[in-house]
């Protein structure tokens, strides 16, 4: 049976698993959302850039069924379903508030009947707020809403009044201000959602995670640069190098948080860090249940669905979370495009399964890696057991990522900093 209760999907780019399950931040209403509903702890993405984890949330489906394999010069599969189209053949009224790289060219308006783009400087800790809650109280019930949210995203600009100990002492400088940048966003989120109607299903998630410890270091922009100009340009391996810096710094300043030193930001690896997003969802029939089941990105478009009483498309490749107590852990595959001079390609792909991280490296010709994530959940080590590779390489897609179109969006690109 159809529910009559609203559903919102709330997505917050770069927001890693561990900063909602840990105390790295001060986060009061996610943490009374997250122990008042179901919570995830181990979902993770499609990517690690955001326009093709919001296509996979979208449409349920991977980059080389969705069309979206990078946020440059791509466009949704148009034979592929929707949530907003789905939603709307079942009566709702369709709303999305978005930013960034989610614009109407790439196709992911398909289905609502309101889009808002806004700059990314417009964000809900700010004047902005205001801007969103008039919209909220706007929309006709019962609807579908798809917000998008770009504090976490850098670089980032902490409000003064939350720049703070109190609301996050992470020693390096971008992990200290994103912890202070989430404290602040989990005020601003109260506020929001307290404006929604009761009847109303609110779900959490990330886009895909976030490297932080090696943003803002002194001597970080010129090691990156010149490792990227190896890796990308030359196609030299440089894993033994990053994984000396990685280990030498794990010892000097230990490993607060899980991290890769060598790397910062997203969209150029598939390492837990920048995968592992959380998934809330505050309706389900089990109040304050954690699952620790390994899940996809994937499964968000028909647990949504099926939440709200309605069928799943056939065409979906995600399976529902519910009920939580009946799933098992699932096989994920995860890829990353890497920098905009090589979007479009697949320069890492990853079998994310319960106990091992698989990682393959299509464009570069390197050996695969194999990580024990028992024994080494940094991903820093990896062993050779070359009988496990060949079982999860069979586990990598068959079909090829789509052809990219030319479309006009450099210029926004470029003022994200992606170009």
């Amino acid at each position: 049976m159809r529910s009559t209760k609203n559903v919102i999907l709330i997505c917050i780019d770069c927001l890693r698993s561990d900063f909602v399950s840990e105390d790295y931040a001060n986060t009061p209403f996610l943490n009374e959302r997250r122990d008042r509903g179901t919570f995830f702890t181990n979902m993770h993405s499609t990517a690690t850039t955001t326009t093709p984890c919001v296509a996979s949330v979208l449409t349920g489906n991977y980059s080389e069924t969705n069309g979206v394999n990078s946020h440059h010069n791509v466009r949704l599969n148009p034979e592929l379903d929707t949530l907003a189209g789905v939603f709307g053949v079942e009566g709702y009224n369709t709303y999305a508030m978005v930013t960034g790289p989610i614009v109407e060219d790439t196709g992911l308006d398909r289905g609502f009947n309101r889009f808002w783009y806004r700059d990314r400087n417009e964000n809900l800790v700010g004047d902005w707020q205001q801007t969103a809650i008039r919209h909220l109280n706007r929309l006709s019930e019962p609807f579908f809403l798809y917000l998008h949210l770009w504090e976490l995203h850098g670089p980032i600009e902490v409000p003064e009044s939350y720049d703070r100990a109190k609301y996050g002492s992470l020693g390096a400088p971008h992990a200290k201000k994103y912890s202070r940048m989430l404290s602040a966003l989990d005020r601003a989120l109260e506020t929001f959602c307290s404006a929604l109607p009761e009847n109303t299903t609110i779900a959490f998630t990330g886009d895909h995670g976030e490297h932080l410890t090696g943003w803002e270091r002194p001597f970080y922009g010129y090691f990156q640069h010149l490792r990227d100009y190896l890796r990308y340009d030359r196609q030299l391996d440089v894993r033994r190098i990053e994984r000396t810096v990685n280990r030498v710094h794990e010892k000097v300043a230990g490993p607060r948080i899980s991290d890769h030193f060598v790397e910062a930001g997203h969209g150029h690896t598939v390492y837990d860090v920048e995968t592992n997003v959380p998934f809330i969802l505050s309706s389900s029939r089990d109040k304050g249940k954690t699952v620790d089941t390994l899940v996809r990105q994937i499964d968000i478009f028909p647990t949504l669905l099926q939440a709200a009483g309605i069928d799943v498309p056939e065409t979906t490749e995600g399976t529902s979370l519910l009920p939580p107590s009946d799933i098992s852990d699932r096989t994920a595959y995860i890829r990353a495009c890497g920098p905009p001079y090589v979007l479009g390609h697949s320069v890492m792909r990853s079998i994310r399964a319960r106990n091992y991280k698989y990682i393959d490296y299509p464009e570069r010709g390197w050996s695969p890696d194999l990580y024990d994530l028992d024994e080494d959940s940094g991903e820093q080590r990896p062993i050779s057991d070359d009988e496990l590779k060949a079982e999860l390489d069979g586990k990598l897609p068959e079909n090829r990522l789509r052809d990219q179109e030319n479309l006009d969006v450099d210029n926004l690109l470029r003022d994200l900093g992606y170009l």
